[in-house]
């Protein structure tokens, strides 16, 4: 009798034992996946959002590139002169891990033929229009604030869900000492080859090349219209730049600024008793969006 009890005792016992191990298995298991989770839930995203933070400064920075090559462009005047930029449209996936996975983001970059218009009419009234190209850069983010760039009329605007802001400032000078004199550079974008839209997340190359500069003084100017999505941008612009000049911005002073959210459409309106000229100077600018030169 004692050796059977005994040994239904170590039966027990090593039954006990076995499901203990599975449990204490189990719990492992649990454990591991939680632990797994806790890292995809909270870690990865944000770890993806500062990746997507660095991007977006990187883009600035490339934008910020693209205007000195214009500029530099501009200035030199050689018809057939190029220089190639790039844009970083997105971000890798972070190497993780089996069973942990980060977002990638995407991004497009796009040039946009006659997307700004800038009307220019004066006192007779006659209207000087100049139908411009621009570049866009619109991201894809899965965590970070969506920043876009665009590169419109000679100045670099960024655009975010709650508003837009001019970036880089397009050359807009103004005299103002009796007459308003105004000097105004603008940028032609013009595609020549078809080359004009890419997406992904890999760098891309922007290639540029001087065409030409045609200049027009205008005299005698009752107004400037610009045709934009970015009103904001333009409007604390222009009201920051002619107000530093000395003229005064509101109804019966010399200058007011009207927005058109129908046409989108900004509108600088000068008072009739000022004289105002415009030197308006188009820079035209052929680009192709990605790797070589089709001509």
């Amino acid at each position: 009798m004692r050796k059977g009890r005994s040994m239904k005792i170590c039966k027990l016992q090593s039954n006990n034992e076995g499901a203990a191990g599975i449990i204490v298995a189990v719990m492992l298991i649990g454990l591991f996946f939680t632990f797994i989770s806790v890292i995809q839930l909270t870690y990865i995203p944000d770890w993806s959002e500062e990746r997507e933070a660095e991007h977006m400064e990187k883009v600035a920075e490339q934008f910020t590139q693209l205007k000195f090559a214009v500029d530099v462009l501009s200035t030199i005047e050689q018809s057939g002169n190029k220089i190639t930029t790039a844009v970083t449209l997105g971000t890798n996936e972070i190497p993780l891990p089996l069973f942990l996975k980060s977002e990638k983001s995407y991004g497009y970059l796009r040039l946009m033929s006659d997307e700004c218009i800038i009307n220019i009419t004066d006192t007779t009234p006659v209207s000087n229009s100049y139908p411009l190209g621009s570049i866009k850069y619109s991201p894809r983010n899965s965590e970070y604030i969506e920043t876009e760039y665009i590169y419109e009329a000679g100045g670099v605007i960024t655009n975010q869900n709650l508003g837009n802001t001019m970036y880089i400032m397009p050359y807009f000078s103004v005299d103002y000492s009796g007459n308003v004199d105004i000097t105004y550079e603008a940028i032609d974008f013009i595609d020549i080859a078809g080359k004009k839209y890419t997406t992904g997340h890999s760098i891309t190359q922007i290639q540029l090349e001087y065409k030409g500069k045609n200049t027009n003084t205008i005299n005698n100017v009752d107004e400037i219209t610009i045709s934009t999505e970015y009103m904001s941008a333009w409007h604390n612009f222009f009201n920051d730049t002619l107000s530093t000049a000395g003229l005064t911005y509101g109804a019966g002073n010399d200058f007011e600024i009207n927005e058109n959210d129908i046409d989108n459409e900004i509108t600088i309106d000068f008072n009739n008793a000022l004289t105002v000229d415009i030197n308006m100077i188009i820079t035209e600018i052929n680009i192709q969006i990605g790797p070589g030169w089709t001509n």
